[in-house]
């Protein structure tokens, strides 16, 4: 499939937008994966400069088989130059094909550029020109459903996401799809579930060569980590091993999982406190800067608590009961 748009770009920048913006759509639709890399997606750029204020385009030159938006967007800041240092120095541009070397940023001259005439263009007999109705025509666009656009505005709107966070589950293949998925099942906050999709789902996904249109941890078994986060079941690091544990393979949601492994929260108060009062009887130094008022060296004693609990405890209580103990310490003598 090709597709040739009118010469309405004025800039690099702009272009690579228009580019995105097109294989965003294809990916979304399922027209195609828009690997541009992968030859999947290909683009040629005519370029030609003008002198501010004229209305006559200057003659162009077509760049061709650009394989990345990046050498998009050089290839034309080198091109539109080149044409211009051409013409200041009183030359003519030659309408040409020209490619471009990614080594050096540059393009170069590949064969002369023949005019509309000498294509000699006339009609295929056995090609008659087709006539779509404008009836089916809408009949398609309705069908189409939410496009990216529409669901970019959506996600900042209705979840408060930022641009930059929404247009990465857009832009991302079944990224978009996975999310409010994983929204509806948890309950948890939209920003929350984007963090651990974009974090750790991203992560394994990448590291296994894997993709959200088919992947190997379901929605329904993220969403059940972050129900047990929220509900002050599981810890952060914990859940973050047990979805390191669902993409090993596991399959069972993460109730079972921390069941198993007895991975929940400690909820015995006394058990706690003990082991924060033997954290602070064996770091002196650190309670007498705590009590100096460096509370930086706070986040060491908890980090040891966290340590000995292997990240069972909740760490503002562990900090609430730390200062408690420290409280009723008395300094280190001094001799």
């Amino acid at each position: 499939m090709e597709i040739v748009s009118n010469p309405d770009m004025r800039s690099s920048e702009e272009a690579g937008c228009y580019v995105r913006t097109l294989q965003s759509l294809l990916r979304h639709l399922g027209t195609c994966d828009g690997n541009m890399d992968e030859g999947s997606l290909r683009c040629d750029v005519n370029v030609s400069v003008m002198k501010e204020g004229s209305k006559q385009f200057g003659t162009r030159c077509e760049i061709k088989n650009l394989n990345s938006i990046r050498y998009l967007e050089k290839a034309i800041d080198y091109e539109a130059k080149r044409q211009i240092q051409l013409l200041e120095r009183g030359e003519k541009v030659s309408q040409e094909t020209r490619g471009y070397n990614a080594s050096n940023s540059t393009t170069f001259r590949l064969r002369s550029k023949e005019e509309d005439v000498d294509y000699r263009y006339f009609p295929e007999p056995d090609l008659p020109p087709l006539v779509i109705e404008s009836g089916w025509v809408e009949s398609i666009q309705k069908a189409l459903g939410e496009l990216p656009n529409a669901m970019f505005e959506r996600f900042c709107q209705e979840y408060q996401l930022s641009r930059n966070d929404a247009a990465i589950l857009i832009d991302t293949p079944g990224a978009s799809e996975y999310f409010e998925k994983v929204l509806e099942l948890s309950g948890s906050s939209p920003k929350k579930v984007f963090n651990w999709i974009s974090v750790e789902v991203f992560r394994y996904c990448n590291e296994q060569k894997l993709s959200l249109d088919s992947p190997p941890v379901s929605t329904e078994q993220v969403a059940s980590i972050l129900k047990l986060i929220d509900s002050n079941v599981i810890s952060g690091k914990i859940g973050k091993s047990v979805i390191c544990m669902m993409f090993q393979g596991d399959k069972r949601m993460a109730n079972e999982i921390i069941k198993e492994q007895k991975m929940e929260m400690l909820t015995d108060d006394s058990e706690l406190e003990s082991i924060c009062l033997k954290v602070v009887q064996a770091h002196p130094n650190e309670v007498a800067q705590v009590k100096a008022g460096k509370e930086r060296k706070m986040a060491h004693l908890v980090g040891q608590v966290m340590k000995q609990t292997h990240g069972k405890a909740k760490p503002d209580l562990v900090n609430k009961i730390i200062m408690k103990c420290i409280q009723n310490t008395s300094s280190p003598s001094s001799k």
